[in-house]
């Protein structure tokens, strides 16, 4: 699963402040979209469903402001999280912005910590829309641990060797990784996984994935395609029917 997340902003450089936090830090999760004025982003909004807005509030030589074309959008996105930011610090405007419309927060642009509190607040959206907060997943054994945030797991599987497991994940240069457990078998991980309440799903005897990591399904083949189709795994007979159902609601994949 992919979150769309589209920028209106039309001065240049706070633009691409925006794209460089939003491509450091959640490039996995997202998709990008920029519009720089109101009549592109309601061109991008017939063909793309936004979740995420990031929006300034001044759009110059423009016949809306940024309230304005939030309200539009909303109309057609009314799920959609808000971020506005401007270089206003007025805290009476803040307040009398909110209740003419429902924002997520409100980021000031000559805030000495901005980068820091968009990327924090933009991780708050996603998290709300994946309803999946940031939470360490542990892989213990009597002889080695191991722990990776849950949004960064891709998948488990197990080796040819008994109790051996290999862990795969998004490491900090954005790129997989693996990691071994010795010791653990599938089965208690699962078990684990379970009282941890990771959204995670078995798609054949040997694999575990993290199902908003699917990339695409290839409907053909029956295979399920990971972290931008880096991997891609068979999907086991037996567990068809159940990952079909759980991707549905999941990922919002159509089968």
């Amino acid at each position: 699963m992919r979150i769309s997340v589209l920028i209106i902003e039309d001065n240049a450089k706070d633009c691409e402040r925006v794209q460089k936090i939003l491509e450091e830090n959640f490039e996995n999760f997202l998709q990008i979209y920029v519009a720089t004025n109101s009549h592109e982003a309601f061109d991008l909004a017939e063909y793309v469903k936004i979740d995420i807005l990031i929006s300034d509030i001044h759009l110059q030589e423009d016949k809306y402001n940024g309230v304005d074309v939030t309200k539009k959008l909303l109309d057609e996105y009314p799920h959609m999280t808000v971020i506005f930011q401007s270089d206003i610090v007025d805290p009476q405007f803040r307040l009398d912005l909110h209740h003419e419309i429902e924002y997520l927060t409100y980021v000031t642009k000559i805030d000495v910590d901005y980068e820091l509190k968009l990327k924090n607040k933009i991780g708050r959206a996603i998290d709300i829309i994946l309803d999946f907060p940031k939470r360490n997943i542990v892989f213990s054994s009597s002889k080695n641990s191991f722990f990776v945030d849950e949004r960064n797991l891709i998948a488990v599987r197990t080796t040819d060797h008994r109790n051996v497991l290999q862990v795969y994940y998004i490491d900090r240069r954005k790129e997989y990784a693996t990691e071994s457990i010795y010791g653990v078998s599938l089965k208690s991980v699962l078990d684990l996984l379970s009282v941890q309440r990771a959204k995670l799903i078995r798609v054949q005897q040997s694999w575990v994935i993290n199902p908003l990591m699917v990339s695409h399904i290839d409907h053909t083949s029956e295979e399920l395609y990971l972290f931008d189709g880096d991997f891609h795994i068979p999907i086991g007979r037996e567990y068809k029917k159940c990952i079909r159902a759980m991707l549905k609601s999941l990922i919002q994949e159509d089968w």
